[in-house]
């Protein structure tokens, strides 16, 4: 009776680490050559210095058309290699957890976030 279940549960660790892998060589993969880390310019929410094509430069501005439809107009952002980076401040911790869910949502899975409630009050 041990066995099937142990089976299983080394098939859903497998599989796990897997999709780990699987992630982690994409991320490596999806920098383009090109790109600039060290860009200056574009803090407000606009494209980096260097072009990353038309995908990208799509990307970003689903990106700030989201941001300003749902009123987090205050957060700014910018591409950190693979990553988005945000900053700025939002009313609440909810409104956090809806920037990060809006940025996933246009195609940006890895956050660096630097944005500060304004709310922090957990005791309400």
């Amino acid at each position: 009776m041990r066995r099937p279940l142990l089976l299983l549960v080394l098939i859903f660790l497998g599989g796990f680490i897997l999709m780990r892998l699987i992630r982690s060589a994409i991320s490596q993969n999806s920098t383009p050559p090109s790109y600039d880390t060290g860009s200056s310019g574009g803090a407000e929410g606009s494209a980096p210095s260097a072009p990353e094509g038309p995908f990208a430069d799509a990307r970003l501005t689903v990106l700030r058309q989201q941001l300003n439809a749902n009123g987090y107009a205050s957060v700014q952002f910018r591409p950190n290699g693979d990553a988005i980076e945000l900053w700025g401040t939002v009313p609440s911790n909810f409104d956090l957890s809806r920037v990060e869910m809006i940025c996933m949502s246009a195609g940006f899975p890895t956050l660096e976030v630097h944005v500060k409630v304004a709310d922090n009050d957990w005791s309400g």
